[in-house]
């Protein structure tokens, strides 16, 4: 009974009713819907495109049919020419959730949508028909079959089948009703409360799914349950997943750019279905856009903090609503519009700078900073990196942190750690410890910027980090920190890998340089007391100057910072845009420091010293004794920042209650199995024992051994197993 109590919820979690599909019902299946309605909802997907071009589709067909399955950044793997069960464990995780979702049949399809040619049709159809079989009949399954973000692809692709295989001379209602069995399987699978990732963008997908199927496949009995079902779930996700400052709340640029796709998709959809758009929802949307305006740069990359990668010029789809709210068609915009110099979101924690757009050729002359301060407790794909500021100029990165590091790599801890941020910390801290990001003070005008934000934790560690940007070239980054338990904090500004970094003529002082890019970075370094600076590449201890590009690591130059106690490091950094005139910097110098809202700090330069003071409120800028800008800084509204922020958490923690999950827990299980086992095994040879010397007791000990049992039963039901 115990080893039951172990696997049958397993079981019961995984098992969905294998609905019967009548030939009615499939013959309103293959007229309906149109051909171009199916063929315009399968343009979009839930995994990017890894072989954007024609040549690479039919390149990665043609080998499926050899037995090969290779896709542009994974390694080559063997596969059987039609679907077989041992090809879901092969590879790493993500390659693993690849071929779940079906990216075998895609490539196929996609190469006979490209020639026409019934080889990769057939093959297609054959491998789903052998999949489907295979998956209505599995019991337990400890790979990605059943995983979320597998089951919501690999709807696309069955609908890609069915498109084609309605229409075809070899149809056949056995094979037809399988694959739309397996549709309803899968929408089954998506509608269940305790499969829903409501946490994350893989919820909004599931969510998707269910609209696909309700266009798709309109004469289905269940669509319009699945719609509602979406509907009612996306209300509540849509209430901590986008705020209203119009940024999805996963802590990445690159998951705001595919949350903003998913967001289009459900807008699309939604008018497909006659269905009204809520206002609310429009009108996120429409910040979502602005905001990845503002992160998006001229090359079509993207800052790369949290889980986001190094990819230039990805086609993003997005809808227009006219005026009557309904989603035109996806599409891919040809501009993203006109960027703003200042970009602010306190609630979601980011700042965007832009300069140098009015010039001519902007595109080469502008340069972003960004900064992020975000942490939704609970939400996706949070790296440790409050603080860190990346920067891009001149057609080129500088400053970055690790990026996308992919599923079972290597070190993944470390990255997602705060090792893998130029944000300060101390030496070692746990990347969950529970701490508070804030901004401070904020303000922009024309020629000048500044952002003041702290992060704080329960023990007292407080590090605080102002960015100062002045004019379209120069820079000031002012870490300080205070800690009465005197640990050291560290972190690492780290270059792109394709920078390269020479020596001043000053101590602290160096240049950067691009093999891609004329312009040029001038960096000075200047500490208080004790503060060390040094210049590694490559180290794995400490984790410094690893970039994760295309999926691949590539070593960098980094400068690693280290203070210890309470102390402040200040940093310079001067643009170039010519590479044959390297920026004119000098050693900066601390005039006077009374504190992180009282200090002056002096950059000499070629054409004078420049003088940055800073009091209380104010920000003045000096060249000499006369002051050239001068900005009064703004507190934010800390009250209705802290009103928004708890009506998201309060609005997560809702769906939270709600959709309580489950926990597989292969491995514990499996443990725990063995355990029983062996326990079992040790109580019968000591009742063989008491049973030849105190046999009057074996009543009582298979008493107390049953009720021992039924608690332990217990225990691991209602506790073990799900904490």
């Amino acid at each position: 009974m115990i080893i039951l109590s172990i696997w049958v919820p397993v079981l019961l979690y995984f098992y969905v009713k294998t609905d019967s599909i009548d030939d009615g019902t499939l013959e309103q299946l293959r007229s309906a819907p149109s051909d171009d309605v199916i063929d315009e909802i399968s343009k979009t997907s839930l995994i990017h495109e890894l072989a954007p071009s024609s040549w690479q589709k039919l390149e990665i067909a043609e080998r499926i049919l050899e037995g090969e399955f290779r896709i542009p950044r994974y390694p080559e793997i063997e596969i059987s020419r039609s679907f077989d069960p041992q090809d879901l464990h092969k590879g790493g995780p993500t390659f693993q959730l690849l071929t779940a979702s079906l990216l075998i049949p895609k490539y196929l399809l996609d190469a006979y949508e490209i020639t026409g040619d019934e080889k990769y049709f057939l093959a297609a159809r054959d491998y789903i028909v052998a999949w489907a079989q295979y998956e209505r009949e599995a019991w337990l399954e400890p790979g990605y079959l059943w995983n979320d973000h597998a089951i919501a692809q690999r709807v696309y692709i069955l609908g890609r089948l069915w498109r084609w295989y309605r229409h075809h001379d070899q149809y056949s209602h056995d094979d037809a009703r399988l694959i739309v069995q397996a549709v309803v399987r899968s929408a089954n699978m998506l509608s269940k409360s305790d499969h829903f990732t409501f946490s994350t963008n893989h919820g909004v997908m599931q969510n998707i799914a269910l609209l696909h199927i309700a266009v798709a496949f309109p004469e289905l009995p269940m669509r319009k349950q699945y719609t509602q079902l979406a509907i009612d779930r996306l209300q509540e996700q849509f209430g901590f997943f986008i705020n209203q400052e119009g940024v999805v709340l996963e802590h990445s640029a690159g998951y705001h750019e595919f949350g903003l796709e998913l967001m289009g998709m459900v807008l699309r959809y939604m008018t497909l279905l006659d269905l009204p758009i809520p206002d609310d929802w429009a009108d996120k949307y429409k910040k979502a856009k602005i905001f990845y305006a503002q992160l998006r740069r001229p090359d079509g990359t993207l800052p790369m903090f949290g889980n986001t990668e190094n990819s230039a010029g990805k086609a993003v789809h997005v809808t227009e609503l006219d005026n009557q709210g309904r989603a035109s068609k996806l599409f891919v915009p040809e501009s993203w519009g006109d960027k703003q110099p200042e970009f602010l979101a306190p609630v979601a924690g980011y700042a965007v700078w832009w300069s140098g757009l009015e010039k001519d050729g902007w595109e080469e002359k502008s340069n972003q900073t960004v900064i992020a301060w975000s942490n939704f407790e609970g939400h996706g794909h949070k790296h440790a990196d409050e603080l860190s500021v990346l920067l891009w100029g001149g057609g080129q990165t500088w400053w970055t942190n690790v990026g996308y590091w992919s599923y079972g790599a290597k070190y993944l801890d470390k990255a997602w750690s705060w090792d893998g941020s130029n944000a300060p910390h101390i030496e070692g801290e746990n990347p969950k410890i529970q701490r508070k990001a804030e901004l401070l003070f904020y303000g922009s005008k024309k020629g000048l910027s500044v952002v003041d934000v702290q992060r704080s934790n329960a023990d007292g560690y407080v590090a605080r980090r102002q960015v100062v940007h002045i004019g379209d070239d120069l820079w000031l980054v002012l870490d300080n920190v205070e800690d009465a338990l005197r640990r050291t904090t560290q972190y690492a500004w780290t270059t792109f890998p394709n920078v390269s970094v020479q020596e001043g003529g000053f101590d602290g002082g160096y240049t950067l340089r691009s093999s891609m890019s004329h312009a040029s970075l001038g960096v000075a370094f200047l500490g208080s007391n004790e503060s060390v600076i040094e210049q590694l590449r490559g180290s794995l201890e400490p984790f410094v100057g690893l970039v994760a590009m295309e999926r691949e690591v590539y070593e960098s130059e980094a400068f690693n910072v280290r203070i210890p106690g309470s102390g402040w490091v200040a940093t310079v950094w001067k643009m170039s845009l010519y590479g044959g005139n390297p920026p004119q910097l000098m050693k900066p110098i601390m005039d006077e420091w009374k504190g992180p809202e009282d200090w002056q700090l002096s950059i000499p330069l070629a054409s004078g010293d420049l003088k940055i003071v800073r009091g209380q409120a104010l920000v003045d800028v000096r060249d000499g004794e006369t002051s050239i800008a001068s900005l009064s800084l703004v507190r934010p509204d800390k009250g209705k920042i802290a009103e928004r922020m708890l009506a998201i958490k309060s609005n997560f923690q809702a769906a939270a209650a709600e959709y309580k999950g489950f926990h597989l827990l292969y491995p514990y299980r499996l443990k725990v199995t063995y355990l029983i086992f062996a326990l079992f095994v040790l109580q019968e040879l000591l009742f063989f024992g008491v049973r030849r010397f105190y046999r009057r007791s074996e009543n009582t000990l298979y008493l107390l051994s049953s009720g021992a049992w039924i608690a332990v039963a217990f225990w691991l039901q209602f506790f073990y197993f799900t904490n």
